[in-house]
């Protein structure tokens, strides 16, 4: 069940930042006027178009119109509104190949930022979106079966089919370290129309919150404004 299920620009900010001394990453974003990693993006409420938590790709010059050439993948990702507004600057994990990403975009410099990465080596610190299931009675659970799927929607009725992968725009996946222990995915998985969902790492250490790191990436496979689409995690909790 999908209950709990929420979304957060990638976190990190419970460690500290490359070689920034002692500042934690939420300082760090706020310093620089970046979006805050810690932001909640939450679940697609049907035909609201004011809610502020979105993230949207971009061209180099970011949002709110910087195009991403079709097939490209996007040089950098924005917090946003439903218009494409300039809310905050995300960590950029652009695909670069099956096994490769780069990662940009905050401030741009440190250890953390770099071109053609393995993925399996990236630690949750370099993630896009943090997903985190918070057990909605506080009950100490595993998670297993748990996916991760990109999906179109409608304003008017959310999700109408979760077998409905998004079309427009081929997305690429993977999940990093947990804090579970679990391992990195050593390749990206197509979620978009023609691919498949990104199967998650079961948790069997029992919390009444389980967190799962995530990288996406994003090419146009046609022109024009694609808006109408979202992320979905299924998963079993016991």
């Amino acid at each position: 069940m999908v209950s709990g299920i929420r979304f957060f620009a990638c976190s990190g900010a419970m460690g500290m930042f490359g070689n920034k001394g002692e500042k934690s990453l939420t300082q760090v974003y706020t310093e620089t006027g970046k979006a805050d990693p810690l932001l909640e993006i939450f679940n697609l409420n049907p035909g609201d178009t004011n809610n502020p938590n979105r993230m949207g790709f971009f061209g180099t010059n970011g949002a709110p119109n910087s195009a991403v050439i079709v097939g490209q993948y996007q040089d950098t990702t924005f917090r946003t509104n439903h218009n494409g507004s300039q809310l905050g600057e995300m960590i950029n994990v652009k695909f670069t190949g099956a096994n490769t990403a780069t990662v940009s975009g905050t401030l741009g410099s440190g250890p953390m930022f770099g071109a053609n990465f393995n993925i399996a080596n990236l630690t949750n610190i370099s993630g896009t979106l943090l997903a985190r299931f918070h057990e909605p009675n506080d009950t100490a659970v595993i998670t297993q079966q748990a996916t991760f799927r990109a999906v179109n929607f409608t304003t008017a009725s959310g999700v109408p089919d979760i077998s409905d992968l998004v079309t427009g725009i081929t997305m690429q996946a993977a999940q990093l370290r947990d804090t579970a222990g679990n391992a990195a995915n050593a390749s990206w998985t197509q979620i978009s129309s023609g691919g498949a969902a990104l199967s998650l790492s079961d948790q069997a250490l029992e919390s009444n919150i389980h967190d799962f790191h995530l990288i996406v990436s994003g090419s146009p496979t046609g022109a024009g404004r694609k808006t109408n689409f979202g992320y979905l995690v299924r998963l079993e909790f016991l």
